[in-house]
């Protein structure tokens, strides 16, 4: 039943009474399944396992009310799985920007449908790691790229460096880098 429901060529009505199977397996199967229907997946939301749920958030087939109500759970790897889903909303993103979790926040900065304000914001985060998905991202501004350059953590100035965005001035200030890794980006970028 487990393999059946993540198949992509399985019926949706099979899917449908997968969705209903006293294995919780079987039912993150179908919510991982690009075939499941939304109505299936909005069922799936409320399943009392985190680890359906966190599916279904991750589901581009996942409706944006539903990804909404996914944004509000209590369970980390849904809001992360919401703010992975490039169906989700910006205004969903820009409230997971100020989850305490730092993996939401990481998924939010890597997100395409992110504001750029939102994005440049996310440049204080305490974490790392977001400051980096911040750097990586295509939408952030070029101002907001100049400012992450001048980070104290190399593999924030690496996000920079690879930046098709970032200002010419800026990746020749990266090109002197004490980092290698950074002046090795510098030099692949295409600007």
């Amino acid at each position: 039943r487990r393999e059946v429901a993540k198949n992509p060529r399985a019926a949706s009505a099979v899917l449908a009474r997968l969705a209903k199977d006293s294995d919780s397996d079987v039912r993150r199967g179908v919510a991982q399944n690009p075939r499941t229907a939304p109505a299936v997946l909005a069922r799936l939301a409320k399943d009392p396992h985190g680890g359906v749920r966190r599916e279904v958030a991750k589901n581009p087939r996942t409706t944006p009310a539903v990804l909404a109500r996914l944004a509000k759970d209590p369970h980390g790897g849904v809001r992360w799985g919401v703010a992975e889903n490039p169906r989700t909303a910006p205004a969903v993103l820009a409230r997971l920007a100020e989850d305490s979790d730092w993996g939401v926040r990481r998924a939010v900065a890597q997100n395409p449908r992110t504001a750029p304000a939102v994005l440049a914001k996310l440049t204080e985060d305490s974490d790392w790691g977001v400051r980096r998905a911040v750097a990586l991202n295509p939408r952030t501004a070029p101002a907001v790229l100049a400012r992450l350059a001048k980070d104290s953590i190399w593999d924030v100035r690496w996000g920079v460096a690879q930046n098709p965005h970032t200002a010419p001035a800026v990746l020749a200030r990266l090109a002197k880098d004490s980092d290698s890794d950074v002046r090795w980006e510098v030099a692949k970028n295409p600007r």
